[in-house]
């Protein structure tokens, strides 16, 4: 299963609560939570497609909330 948001979800809902494994960034900075209402562990990804994201980054399958924190990426020199 897919979706498409560039909404910010304080529950994942039952269907897709810790069953991310994969996802694409296509702008801004975005930050994920393993607890709903954006609380627990945090991982913030910017644009780039993550094929199993949270093996670098952590566990997979945990995500119950996510938000967008910035509309554009931007590095710092």
């Amino acid at each position: 299963a897919y979706a498409r948001t560039n909404l910010s979800f304080l529950y994942l809902g039952d269907f897709w609560n810790d069953r991310i494994s994969s996802l694409i960034i296509v702008s801004g900075v975005w930050q994920f939570f393993r607890d709903d209402y954006y609380k627990g562990d945090m991982w913030e990804l910017g644009p780039g497609f993550y094929e199993c994201f949270f093996a670098d980054k952590g566990p997979d399958d945990v995500v119950s909330s996510f938000k967008a924190v910035a509309l554009s990426w931007s590095r710092q020199p």
